[in-house]
């Protein structure tokens, strides 16, 4: 029988490059459909109706599966295509169809040997681990109860109670909340914000801040301090806590319960992504969750899940990368910004790492403070630049390679507001092929040196991170 593509009317104007989708096969004894969940990517932009060549690959590539295949000859109804996912970013593909195959039967998923209604015999490798996987489908339940339960017109509702100020003190103390916003200097603001609003009305059902409590496994409505295995975690509001505690007569908040059957399989990255969901910032404010927290996130999000690449690039444009800026209200230009800075960070370490290798000095400024300036790094920097003769000159600084434009800053903003006569620049370099390079474009640096020759004498030193050798550009530099 030929197949049947539900919704087929919904991809007539679009062309396929790839897609997650099912074969579902209706089985008269059990008097229920057997699903199989697969990906294909297309040679080139095809139609839908491809798909119902599709008979299963699990014998390779275009053999179909011969469990499938005999399930059709027996079925009294035609097998039907449901697309799931299409024209993805391939790197996601494989990411969709593990959460379609965990997805079935959840939580242990179409490819368990208890799932009799699917012919997925394997959970798919390419993408994340089963316990991601089966904690992000969770977290994602978990955020759509949250809806439900912040919606007024909704009848479902979480558990709710009161935790005193006493047992607030108690899961801070003990570090029983999911996000560390707690001890951030950065949220101080915020605290004595709302320390202020509370001294003003210091009764808990005035209150409109919310204190989301993750329940423990034995009862969740247990008493917070009736034993070691009944201690909630604070999900959320950790700075109505802090002010909580900080005004005499607030006696404690409201709280919402979330059940441990909601949150048992959420990893604590996960959680993290979901306690930052409930402190986005509306959209007519800022100043609510903190960019740390979210860089925080975004780095356990690729660790966790293992974002990336053969070459160790992080995957910052991973479909569950993307998902967490969505419920945040961040525009796309912050967007950018948080995804630079991550894959910055790794840059850096990648070369920290290859530099140690390949035995380079690091002549960053940081980098000779370390151990107060007692640190091989400094001991080679003095010895290589001890020629050059420091005392020459009025002022000494360095800037990174590619952030030339400093030179001009140290002579306009000197904290003395005195232009320096003489100054010497030194130039780092992570990688000596940056060195080798820069020495060469000769013509650059006479520009640098004749742009403020007319308010100060620079000099340039180009610093080989080999520590053999220096390069030096100054006024005799320049031809005449």
């Amino acid at each position: 029988m030929t197949p049947i593509i539900e919704d087929e009317d919904r991809f007539a104007n679009t062309l396929l490059t790839n897609c997650v989708a099912a074969i579902l096969v209706w089985n008269d004894v059990l008097q229920c459909d057997i699903s199989y969940y697969f990906r294909k990517t297309f040679g080139k932009p095809s139609k839908v109706e491809e798909l119902k060549k599709y008979r299963g690959s699990s014998q390779g590539k275009n053999r179909a599966n011969p469990k499938i295949l005999k399930a059709i000859e027996k079925s009294s109804k035609p097998p039907r295509i449901r697309v799931l996912e299409h024209n993805v970013l391939h790197h996601d593909l494989g990411f969709h169809e593990q959460k379609a195959v965990m997805l079935h039967n959840f939580p242990i998923g179409g490819h368990d040997k208890k799932s009799k209604d699917c012919f997925n015999e394997k959970y798919p490798t390419d993408g994340i681990s089963k316990d991601c996987m089966r904690s992000h489908i969770a977290a994602d339940l978990l955020r759509e109860k949250i809806k439900k339960h912040q919606d007024p017109n909704d009848a479902f509702k979480f558990p709710t109670g009161f935790s005193t100020k006493e047992e607030i003190k108690y899961l801070k103390k003990n570090n029983l909340f999911v996000q560390a916003r707690w001890e951030k200097e950065g949220s101080n603001d915020a605290v004595e914000y709302y320390k202020i609003k509370m001294e003003e009305k210091p009764y808990p059902n005035e209150w409109l801040g919310k204190f989301w409590l993750l329940m423990p496994r034995e009862g969740s409505n247990q008493p917070i301090g009736t034993g070691s295995n009944y201690h909630p975690r604070i999900l959320d509001g950790n700075q109505s806590g802090a002010a909580c505690i900080r005004v005499p007569d607030m006696p404690g908040l409201n709280d919402i319960r979330i059940p441990y059957e909601d949150h048992c399989l959420i990893n604590e990255t996960d959680l993290e992504t979901i306690g930052n969901e409930l402190n986005a910032e509306p959209e007519i404010k800022s100043d609510y969750v903190d960019d740390e927290d979210i860089l925080r996130n975004l780095r356990n999000t690729l660790v966790r899940n293992k974002l990336f690449t053969k070459k160790g690039n992080p995957q910052i444009d991973h479909y569950l990368v993307n998902k967490l800026f969505k419920p945040l209200h961040k525009t796309n230009r912050e967007i950018r910004w948080y995804k630079n800075q991550i894959k910055k960070e790794y840059k850096e370490e990648k070369e920290t790492k290859e530099r140690l290798q390949l035995g380079y000095y690091d002549f960053r400024e940081t980098a000779l403070k370390d151990n107060d300036g007692d640190n091989n790094n400094k001991r080679k920097f003095d010895e290589l630049v001890k020629p050059i003769g420091l005392g020459k000159f009025c002022k000494w600084h360095q800037v990174t390679d590619g952030f030339e434009e400093k030179i001009s800053k140290r002579i306009q903003h000197d904290k003395n507001g005195v232009t320096p006569k003489k100054l010497l620049t030194f130039v780092t370099f992570p990688m000596e092929a940056g060195y080798l390079k820069s020495k060469n474009d000769d013509k650059f640096w006479e520009w640098e040196i004749k742009k403020f020759s007319e308010v100060c004498e620079v000099t340039i030193a180009l610093l080989n991170p080999t520590g053999k050798e220096y390069t030096l550009f100054d006024q005799s530099s320049i031809p005449s």
